[in-house]
């Protein structure tokens, strides 16, 4: 590349990677360290910091063995609210970044006493308490919401996230089939409702359905496959 002055680009914008050799196979210390030191730069500061790693390589060979070992490493990893000693990876990174976070929500809680009529606030409102586990204060926020406009299927969505959070497994299902029926495309909804169905109340036929309804509009998410095939075989189908 020099004699012949080839122009190059290589890693820009601290494009930082992780290799595994193709020795390093199943079982060796080289490879367990690699599925740890993955690991940890996708959560530490929940993986936002510049010198995170962007990419992982890895041999063809033993790409399924290293997924399956992140993915059960990464299981374990307890996300959510920070008050919570169990958990161990929050939204924020920063003290910076918790302070913008609950400045737009003051600045949200503004906008909905001022103009209490929009909608949008509302939902947005509704979305940051529910990121901050403020599920109750969430609850009511989205309530208000569809209050103003009944037919938000995002308000409904969201709503239904909530209240399966808060074990109203009735009132999730409701707003999840509402979604739906106000917008039947909502590949979210459809999710999240199978999900409910799935884990929740045990309904598989609901499950299986809407699971295939995603599956339809999100063709190449190979998870919900996964999720298919185990209800088919739970249920002898």
């Amino acid at each position: 590349m020099i004699a012949r002055s080839t122009r190059v680009n290589i890693e820009a914008d601290s494009l930082n990677l992780s290799l595994l050799g193709p020795d390093a196979k199943p079982g060796t210390a080289e490879f367990d360290l690699f599925v740890k030191e993955v690991a940890r730069e996708m959560t530490v500061k929940a993986g936002q910091k510049c010198t995170a790693i962007r990419r992982a390589l890895v041999p063809a060979a033993i790409a399924d063995a290293v997924t399956e070992a992140l993915s059960a490493r990464l299981a374990k990893v307890v996300t959510g609210n920070p008050r919570n000693e169990s958990v161990r990876m929050g939204p924020l990174a920063t003290a910076h970044q918790l302070a913008d976070a609950e400045r737009g929500v003051a600045e949200l809680e503004a906008v909905t006493e001022l103009a209490p009529e929009l909608v949008n606030p509302h939902v947005d409102l509704g979305l940051a308490y529910s990121r901050t586990g403020r599920l109750a204060d969430a609850a009511a926020s989205l309530e208000r919401a569809l209050a103003v406009s009944a037919t938000n299927p995002i308000a409904h969505e969201e709503l239904g996230l909530v209240y399966r959070k808060l074990a109203r497994f009735a009132d999730a299902r409701a707003h999840y089939e509402q979604a739906l029926a106000l917008y039947p495309e909502f590949h979210l909804a459809s999710r999240n409702l199978a999900i409910l169905c799935d884990l929740y109340q045990r309904d598989y036929g609901c499950a299986l359905r809407h699971y295939e309804a995603y599956r339809a509009l999100v063709p190449d998410d190979s998870q919900v496959a996964i999720w298919i095939d185990d209800i088919k075989s739970r249920t002898g189908q």
